[in-house]
């Protein structure tokens, strides 16, 4: 996996969630899609588990410093941990399902999209919900609309995702993926060394 064309991606992609999610949102705004699971479910198609896995907390890292928390005071806090642990289930998530669907199909894309956000949400949700049992915790949190909020988002996510899943398919080939050699068989002792490196 060409790691310098997925940070150039994540950018793009973070930029797009800041600038123009919020724009795009249904509503009062709670409910956005998202720009970056998208991002993450691609790579987690594509890329060798171990680097699919990687990017997936790092996108999920980029999301909790992007993305404030209303404290009870009225203020903003950020808090490092709901969607990185988050985006690390939705990128398990993602490699469980590789081999059960078409990697280049847009419904397919899309709808693992939607189950990804979902994932990625509801670990936050809980995550979050777990730091309010504790008193004095400063992030004012109400459980059931926050589960809804991010589950909204996870079926709005599905528009975006259908939007991207052929630009996202067109980068494959510089993403250094065109090779992999995922869903094949190599038999021969020495094919089978160099998918293993591959791998990593």
């Amino acid at each position: 996996m060409n790691w310098l064309a997925f940070a150039l991606l994540a950018w793009i992609a973070l930029g797009m969630q800041l600038g123009l999610a919020p724009l795009l949102s249904p509503g009062s705004g709670a409910v956005v899609g998202s720009f970056v699971i998208p991002v993450l479910v691609y790579i987690g198609l594509h890329a060798p588990p171990r680097s699919a896995i990687w990017a997936s907390l790092l996108l999920g890292v980029l999301i909790d410093l992007t993305t404030p928390m209303t404290r009870a005071d009225g203020g903003e806090a950020y808090i490092l941990g709901p969607y990185a642990i988050g985006c690390f289930a939705a990128g398990h998530f993602t490699l469980a399902a590789r081999g059960l669907v078409i990697k280049r199909n847009p419904i397919a894309f899309t709808v693992l999209c939607v189950l990804a956000s979902a994932v990625a949400g509801v670990v936050a949700v809980a995550f979050f919900t777990a730091r309010s049992l504790y008193p004095g915790d400063p992030i004012a949190w109400t459980p059931g609309t926050e589960l809804l909020n991010r589950l909204g988002s996870a079926l709005f996510t599905s528009v975006f995702a259908l939007v991207l899943s052929l630009p996202l398919a067109l980068l494959t080939p510089f993403m250094g993926f065109a090779h992999s050699g995922y869903g094949t068989h190599h038999h021969a002792s020495g094919g089978g060394r160099a998918a293993a490196r591959r791998h990593y």
